[in-house]
C-alpha cells in the first residue's frame, strides 16, 4: 500500500481529524489530536513513519497527552523570560492575560498544552465577532489580542522552552491573521477644539494637577503612559538653553515605538516647574496607580465634562496628542510629526495625521 498522500488517510469527526490505515495487515485508527487540516496530514506523516518502522515508542509518545507540558509550565518559563529580556509588568501581563483569553483558560491552568491549536484561534475569533461584531476598531483590538497572544512564542523566548515538550504550534503561530485598516483620525469640531484650549488653559489655575496631564499629553505630545511614568530627569538642555523631554529606554521605562526627544517651549518648562512636586515624577502622586487614576479617571472626566464623548473619543487623553500630532503634522511636516510622535514606521503618521489643513487653526499656542 502506497501512502504519498497522507489526506487520503485522514478524516475529521467532531472537533479533532483522526487516522484511518492499514500497514502490514493491522488497521490501525488514532486521533490526530488537531482540527487543523494541515498539521493533521503532518501528524499523520509522522505516524505512518512511525507504525511502518515499527518505532512504537514515537507512536506511544505522540499518544500521550502527560508528555506535554502544560499551559502553566509555559506561563512560568515565559515570564521568567520576560523579565530577563526587560518587558514591563505590564506588558507580561497582558500577553499572558491574552494567551488565556484566546485559548479559553482560566490564569493559573494547567491544561495540557495540545489545546495550542489553529482551531483554538479560530474559535475565539469566531466567537469575539459573533459577540462583539465584525467593525474596523473591534478587528484590530482582535488583531492585537492575537500578536500578544503568540509573543508568548516569540523567537527570544523559544529556546527557554526546550527544557520542556511543546506541541506543533505551527498551526496556532500561522493562524488567525486579520486585515484591518488603518482608523484616520477623525478632527474634532471647532468649537470643541476651541473649547478644549480655552479650558485646559483655565486648569493652571482652577486644577494645576489637570494641567500638569494637559501639557504633558497635549503641548508634548506623550502617550498616558509615558506622562504617568515621566520623570524631571527626563528633561536636559542644550548648549543653547533649550529644554527637551527624551523618551528613550531607560531601566525602569520602555517606550511604545521608536526613541525620541520632544522640544519644551519655554512658557510649557515654567508651568510645569511651577507646580513641581517632591519626588522624581512630573505629574503628582508618588505611585504609579495614583498617577495613572489622574490621568485615566480624573483627567478623562474633565474632557468629558467640555464635550469629548467616550463614544467617538473613546481613548480621552490620547485624543490630545492626536490633536497635535495632527498640528504638527500639517505645521512642521510628515518626519517632524514622527519624530515627535514616536512612530516606527512614517506611514503610520500619514495615515493617521493627515487631517488638518495648513491654514492658521484655533490651536495656535503663541499666547501660552
Amino acid at each position: 500500500m502506497q501512502y504519498s498522500s497522507q489526506s487520503k488517510n485522514i478524516q475529521k469527526r467532531g472537533r479533532y481529524y483522526y487516522l484511518r490505515v492499514m500497514i502490514d495487515g493491522k488497521r490501525y485508527f488514532r486521533s490526530l489530536g488537531t482540527g487543523d487540516r494541515n498539521l493533521a496530514k503532518c501528524r499523520a506523516r509522522d505516524l505512518i513513519k512511525a507504525m511502518k518502522g515499527k518505532r512504537f515508542d514515537i507512536l506511544e509518545e505522540t499518544k500521550a497527552n502527560k508528555n506535554y507540558a502544560t499551559i502553566d509550565q509555559i506561563i512560568t518559563i515565559y515570564e521568567n523570560a520576560a523579565r530577563m529580556r526587560g518587558l514591563s509588568d505590564k506588558t507580561i501581563y497582558d500577553n499572558i492575560r491574552s494567551f488565556h483569553q484566546v485559548l479559553g483558560l482560566q490564569t493559573g491552568s494547567k491544561a495540557s498544552s495540545q489545546i495550542i491549536t489553529r482551531d483554538a484561534v479560530e474559535h475565539f475569533l469566531n466567537s469575539e465577532i459573533k459577540s462583539s461584531g465584525n467593525s474596523t476598531r473591534r478587528r484590530r483590538s482582535l488583531a492585537s489580542t492575537l500578536r500578544q497572544a503568540k509573543s508568548i512564542f516569540a523567537r527570544w523566548v523559544i529556546s527557554d522552552y526546550e527544557k520542556i515538550k511543546l506541541p506543533d504550534i505551527e498551526g496556532f503561530m500561522r493562524s488567525g491573521r486579520i486585515r484591518t485598516e488603518a482608523i484616520k483620525y477623525i478632527l474634532p469640531p471647532e468649537k470643541l477644539r476651541n473649547d478644549t484650549l480655552n479650558e485646559g488653559r483655565k486648569l493652571r489655575e482652577l486644577a494645576p494637577h489637570l494641567y500638569q496631564v494637559f501639557l504633558l499629553t497635549y503641548d508634548l505630545g506623550l502617550r498616558a503612559g509615558e506622562a504617568v511614568n515621566a520623570k524631571w530627569s527626563w528633561i536636559r538642555t542644550d548648549s543653547d538653553g533649550r529644554y527637551y523631554m527624551d523618551i528613550i529606554r531607560r531601566p525602569d521605562f520602555k517606550p511604545k515605538g521608536r526613541e525620541r526627544s520632544v522640544p519644551i517651549s519655554k512658557p510649557v518648562w515654567d508651568h510645569l516647574h511651577e507646580n513641581r512636586q517632591d519626588h522624581n515624577f512630573i505629574l503628582p502622586g508618588k505611585t504609579t496607580t495614583a498617577r495613572t487614576v489622574l490621568v485615566k479617571r480624573e483627567f478623562a472626566e474633565w474632557m468629558r465634562a467640555i464635550g469629548w464623548d467616550p463614544d467617538t473619543y473613546p481613548k480621552a487623553a490620547h485624543e490630545l496628542r492626536k490633536l497635535i500630532g495632527s498640528r504638527w503634522y500639517t505645521e512642521l511636516g510628515a518626519e517632524v510629526a514622527q519624530s515627535w510622535l514616536g512612530h516606527v514606521d512614517i506611514s503610520t503618521t500619514c495615515r493617521y495625521y493627515a487631517t488638518l489643513t495648513r491654514q492658521p487653526h484655533p490651536l495656535d499656542m503663541d499666547g501660552i
